[in-house]
């Protein structure tokens, strides 16, 4: 619904809903963790419009929160080592999006924190599973350290030439077969499209950004502004 422009709301109440009754029933099982924590998810999506974290919104936030609380008490009840690993990288990509939300917000502490998180996680799912290690590598803790030097107002270009060479692995390699690796590449390409703006390299940045909103039109109404400035850039150079 989200991506065909469509009012999700509906669809996401039923299956929160359809969640809590059967947390109701005694199912409180991993899967049922993990199903509530995307439906947070994707409930953050609805009230943010677009996917734009200068909206803001407080309650769009907390959703975010609960949906990464969930994924927690998902990882608490996993046991074997490829679920452990795929619940990681799930929680990993969600510390990641509330990390670039802080950074666009201005709050700096959560920002880093959320990174510093998310590649934490993807550190311990390599660790446990070998097709997992391509999550383990120098773009997250790179990205973080960038980020926090432009909220410190530092030059941040060697830590984004570092995280672009990272995240151009991740984007060309082979990510693990699970459900989050489409959301992963997804950020990971939206990064690596801020890492090529701030390295001047305004050609590559629109064509990840566009890349990106084809494949996941929500992210046009944010974009669309960085895509606008790269093109005044090339047409000022």
């Amino acid at each position: 619904d989200i991506n065909s422009g469509q009012d999700a709301s509906l669809s996401i109440q039923k299956a929160q809903s359809d969640i809590a009754d059967a947390m109701k029933l005694g199912n409180n099982s991993a899967s049922i963790y993990e199903a509530k924590s995307i439906t947070h998810l994707w409930k953050c999506i609805s009230l943010l419009s677009d996917f734009n974290p200068l909206g803001g919104k407080q309650e769009a936030l907390l959703e975010l929160d609960r949906s990464i609380d969930a994924c927690s008490e998902a990882l608490n009840l996993r046991t074997r080592a490829p679920e452990l690993a795929q619940t990681l990288a799930m929680r990993g990509t969600l510390r990641s999006i509330k990390g670039i939300y802080g950074f666009f917000l201005g709050r700096g502490e959560e920002c880093i924190r959320m990174m510093k998180g998310a590649s934490d996680d993807f550190g311990r799912a390599g660790k446990l599973v070998k097709a997992y290690r391509i999550y383990d590598n120098d773009a997250f803790d790179s990205i973080r350290r960038a980020m926090k030097l432009q909220l410190e107002k530092k030059d941040p270009t060697a830590e984004y030439r570092r995280a672009r060479e990272g995240l151009t692995r991740l984007l060309t390699g082979k990510l693990p077969n699970d459900k989050n690796a489409f959301v992963i590449r997804s950020f990971c390409r939206l990064y690596r499209g801020f890492a090529n703006f701030y390295l001047d390299l305004w050609e590559e940045a629109i064509e990840d950004w566009t890349t990106l909103i084809e494949r996941v039109p929500p992210f046009k109404s944010f974009l669309e502004m960085w895509i606008k400035q790269a093109r005044k850039k090339i047409e000022n150079r």
